[in-house]
């Protein structure tokens, strides 16, 4: 007896098939997703496990008494229009949004995690470069959404605008944003919503698989290969085992007109994960390395305030910042390295309870070469950055899933840690500091007929012990701050084909380290920044409402939102400032009460079985209410729409498709007035095309993708992009891929 649960979020899979392979016994799952097999005699069984929408599974279960309970979790993919679909989404519920990844068919995944986010409704990309990327979800980012990777956090990359996420996407087999009562599990700081990259699944049978990606790119002669080892041996049912590493390699990025000088990559990744499971006891061990070397362009650091203004003013770099194609990576440039070791496990307690332990430890090291070095240094001292900074962090999670009253499906949480960051090099941005917290959470679910109820409550108390110098004397700033959060949401089945929710939301978040203290040269931005150690604690009062309109052939989605932000915390230009380490546009922390209002919307068509149509939208207006002016650095409005087509009667044995799209975004002219650098970029349109094979071998299916940007060349800047002061977008870009399973022991 158990129950057959989604593997993310543990909504019931109701009417799911369980069948015993070795007695040819099959049963239904009732509407909660429950099930009963009788007269199972001691041993070691086969059981396949099915329901609409889902891969799948077979899992060996070892029965040794009268009475097992054994809960199955099944990968609840969403029903693609086809098998070419460029973008694939759905919405589990108000505040959920997810995505299936897969190297074969997002080829983003051979850029990164914020290119993958993108494709969701809602979400945007923070740019500082063209190798640096983050997500924004609502005209949010950094801060204010949270990174989370099996379950875990991620520390280290939310400092700033070009600390972007430190996962490699090559691991990921399911992304998903999450927003309102379903964030408040996920910390604080996510008043924007969390980004949830869960990895993918280790094998349940016997046998050793691998998976072997191979990708290049046109534009900057980008190399990408990645390799996954897993299985499970039959004489170790029980256990699980999985490798992966990924290699990236990139030269100088080529806009329409030249190139960008020291715009070149060095990535390497490597993970491992094991598990053992047993009746009600599952636990798992992962680790992770991500690695990079990332060239910053060099027509950023500029030597003093009049080539400043020029470059800014300029159409173009000038001559020796174009250069030529290269693969160096010279100064400035960063190097990046994050470690993550992550032991989990969860107990059954019954039917319908569990327990779940996590503990952690993360790694992140950063160190910024700059471009213009100090008078007097020595050879050796040549090769040292100048700035570094080591940041370790310890967390320990605890979680509680059972059913209150029966039918409130609920979750308690607690979340301790502790945070060291250690300042090293000869300038400093971001001071040394010792940081506690411990925060808790409520979250419950009510299924009832046609309505869908979701609440959540969380605290957080957070502690920093901040080292600095003030006029040459050493002093310990203790700061602390307390935050509370709550939501709720509502969803009813209107129709046959109509589904509706509402959501309200209050959530705060403290000040950041880099908000309060940041303190000179932001390296990967080419900037100045200065925090403020007197700004005080956000506040978000967010109400939101969505319809769905579903059918054999039609999906609509819509979701609009008012987000009221008290003391909300941005960056605002400040002039410009020469430094010993060059000319620099000057920001400055400030904290003001804002409004951003937004819409999204989706459309997918579903002509027949070889053409399908998809439109996607995403609008935000924002504004400083403090001084009644548009807030600045927030996302222009944008339209995507595209289609993709099947060859149902050519070549059936290749299967071969073709889809194209056309994405067009707005010129943000909701800026306000002379505060800016410069005027905010122009609209523009780009095309997309894009193809694939999938070509039998030996049980196996290789597939072959070929990907077109930016089809027309096109000329452009993104005003998210703080390289846009100096330089154009990347230009037409050709993307290969080969995905080649293969099996070596069955």
């Amino acid at each position: 007896m158990g129950k057959v649960m989604d593997e993310h979020d543990h909504s019931d899979l109701s009417y799911s098939t369980i069948y015993v392979i070795e007695n040819e016994i099959g049963v239904s799952a009732n509407f909660e997703g429950e099930y009963r097999i009788e007269n199972l005699c001691i041993g070691t069984y086969h059981i396949i496990i099915s329901h609409i929408g889902c891969a799948p599974d077979t899992v060996v279960v070892d029965i040794n008494s009268n009475l097992i309970l054994q809960n199955f979790e099944l990968e609840h993919h969403a029903e693609e229009l086809s098998e070419v679909e460029i973008i694939s989404f759905k919405r589990r519920k108000h505040g959920v949004i997810s995505q299936d990844v897969n190297p074969s068919e997002n080829q983003e995944v051979m850029q990164s995690i914020a290119s993958v986010a993108a494709t969701l409704n809602g979400v945007t990309m923070l740019q500082s470069g063209a190798n640096v990327t983050k997500p924004i979800i609502h005209g949010l980012h950094s801060n204010r959404v949270a990174i989370v990777n099996n379950g875990l956090t991620l520390e280290g990359q939310n400092w700033g605008e070009e600390h972007a996420p430190e996962i490699d996407p090559f691991t990921i087999a399911d992304l998903k944003v999450v927003k309102g009562a379903s964030a408040m599990k996920y910390g604080a700081g996510a008043i924007g919503g969390a980004l949830i990259s869960v990895p993918k699944k280790l094998p349940d049978s016997s046998g050793v698989n691998g998976l072997i990606f191979l990708g290049a790119s046109s534009n900057n002669k980008k190399g990408v290969g990645s390799m996954r080892l897993e299985g499970q041996f039959e004489s170790l049912p029980h256990f699980s085992w999985a490798l992966q590493g990924s290699l990236k390699k990139s030269g100088s990025i080529r806009t329409p007109n030249y190139y960008l000088n020291n715009t070149g990559s060095e990535e390497y990744n490597y993970s491992w994960h094991l598990g053992y499971q047993k009746k009600r006891l599952k636990t798992e061990m992962y680790y992770s390395q991500v690695n990079n070397n990332i060239g910053i362009f060099s027509g950023a650091h500029i030597g003093n305030l009049t080539d400043l203004e020029d470059a800014i003013n300029r159409d173009a770099p000038r001559e020796e910042d174009q250069g030529s194609f290269s693969y160096s990576i010279d100064r400035p440039y960063q190097h990046v390295e994050h470690e993550t070791i992550q032991w989990k496990t969860n107990y059954q307690l019954n039917d319908s309870s569990s327990l779940e332990l996590q503990l952690s430890r993360q790694f992140n090291i950063r160190e910024e070469y700059d471009k213009h070095l100090s008078r007097g240094i020595s050879e050796e001292e040549e090769g040292y950055p100048e700035f570094a900074v080591n940041l370790e962090t310890y967390q320990a999670q605890l979680a509680w899933k059972f059913p209150f009253l029966k039918q409130f499906k609920t979750e308690i949480g607690g979340k301790f840690q502790t945070q060291e960051n250690v300042l090293k090099g000869s300038r400093s941005f971001i001071p040394s500091y010792n940081g506690r917290s411990i925060g808790g959470y409520i979250v419950s679910n009510l299924r009832k007929d046609i309505w869908n109820v979701n609440s959540g409550f969380r605290f957080d108390y957070n502690a920093l012990d901040v080292d600095r110098y003030i006029n040459r004397a050493y002093q310990i700033d203790k700061v602390k701050f307390t935050t509370v959060s709550g939501s709720i949401e509502v969803d009813r089945i209107i129709s046959e084909k109509w589904t509706g929710g509402v959501n309200a939301t209050f959530a705060q978040r403290a000040p950041g380290i880099n908000e309060l203290y940041s303190s000179g040269l932001h390296h990967g931005v080419a900037a100045l920044e200065y925090g403020d150690e007197n700004l005080m604690v956000e506040s978000s009062y967010k109400f939101s409402a969505s319809a769905i309109y579903q059918t054999s052939q039609w999906t609509f989605d819509a979701l609009a939102y008012t987000n009221w932000i008290q003391n909300f915390i941005y960056l605002q230009p400040d002039g410009t400032a020469l430094t010993v380490r060059g000319a620099f546009p000057v920001f400055q922390y400030k904290q003001v009460d804002a409004t951003l209002n937004g819409l999204d919307l989706s459309l997918n068509y579903d002509f027949n079985k070889a053409i399908s149509f998809y439109s996607k939208s995403s609008l935000l207006w924002a504004q400083n209410r403090s001084i009644d002016e548009p807030l600045i650095f927030m996302p222009s409005n944008r339209i995507d729409f595209g289609f993709n087509y099947r060859f149902l009667k050519m070549w059936k044995k290749v299967n071969p498709s073709f889809g194209a799209g056309l994405n067009h975004v707005f010129e943000q002219n909701r800026v306000p007035e002379g505060v800016d650098f410069t005027e905010a970029p122009e609209a523009y349109t780009l095309i997309q095309l894009k193809g694939g094979l999938e070509i039998p071998f030996e049980k196996q299916t290789i597939k072959l993708d070929i990907a077109i940007n930016n089809v027309l060349n096109t000329v452009y800047r993104d005003y998210m992009n703080r390289f846009r002061y100096y330089a154009d977008e990347m230009g037409r870009n050709v993307t290969l891929s080969l995905k080649v399973p293969f099996t070596l022991m069955k």
